[in-house]
């Protein structure tokens, strides 16, 4: 395994870690309206900055019935994580021509 693949395995996994332990302490059939905590932004950014798309993807739909407003947030995360990545990558790319 290559350290791409070693990152790409833990952020999956930390990801949906993190997704069914706070979906787990949700009643069925019922929801949260509670926002992400400090911590639990801290956990969503990482996990969002390794691979923006899947872990937002995860969130996202693991959450949207019973953590709407968790999961509209992640979503958020997810996106401003993907244009960050993305102008960086312009950047260094740019960067490298001149």
């Amino acid at each position: 395994m290559n350290a791409n693949s070693i990152v790409f395995l833990i952020g999956v996994i930390g990801s949906f870690s993190m997704m069914i332990m706070l979906k787990s302490k949700i009643p069925l059939n019922e929801s949260s309206l509670a926002p992400l905590s400090r911590r639990e932004k801290v956990f969503v950014w990482l996990f969002c900055l390794i691979m923006p798309v899947i872990a937002g993807a995860i969130f996202y739909y693991g959450w949207k019935k019973r953590l709407p407003i968790k999961a509209k947030q992640a979503n958020y995360i997810s996106m401003l994580a993907f244009v960050l990545i993305l102008i960086l990558i312009i950047c260094i790319k740019y960067a490298g021509q001149h």
